[in-house]
């Protein structure tokens, strides 16, 4: 239980990575908010494992790349969990198509969510920890 008490709020926590890091965190006695964009089903399941281990969860749509989405997902988690003592940058996204196929629209989502989303969730959340004391 070396999580025990902590709160997480973990992007892209639907499925593949982020799924294992939320289920992980949890039977390390963590609460998480389990982020997601697209497919609220597969962010319910997850939030049911996390509350079969005993812990709390709730599920937090919102896009990484847009900054009224990260606020919100910040002020939900600290309202219903508390305060947010890790956050995990996990959300990405890939395109599998040939390099010289890739449009600009294609190119500047990947480079918004992989890059931009890591940056905006961290500037968020910091801006809030210091806020908050």
């Amino acid at each position: 239980m070396r999580l025990k008490g902590k709160i997480a709020l973990i992007t892209g926590a639907g499925r593949g990575i982020g799924r294992g890091i939320s289920e992980i965190f949890a039977e390390e006695g963590a609460d998480v908010a389990v982020n997601y964009v697209e497919n609220l089903e597969q962010a319910n399941q997850v939030a049911a494992f996390v509350r079969d281990k005993g812990r709390r969860a709730i599920v937090v749509k919102g896009d990484v790349a847009k900054r009224a989405d990260v606020e919100a997902m910040v002020d939900k988690t600290w309202k219903e969990l508390g305060p947010i003592d890790i956050l995990v940058n996990n959300a990405g996204i890939e395109t599998i198509i040939p390099f010289l196929e890739i449009t600009d629209d294609q190119w500047t989502r990947i480079n918004d969510v992989n890059l931009r989303g890591e940056w905006l969730c961290s500037q968020v959340y910091c801006r809030r920890v210091i806020a908050e004391g």
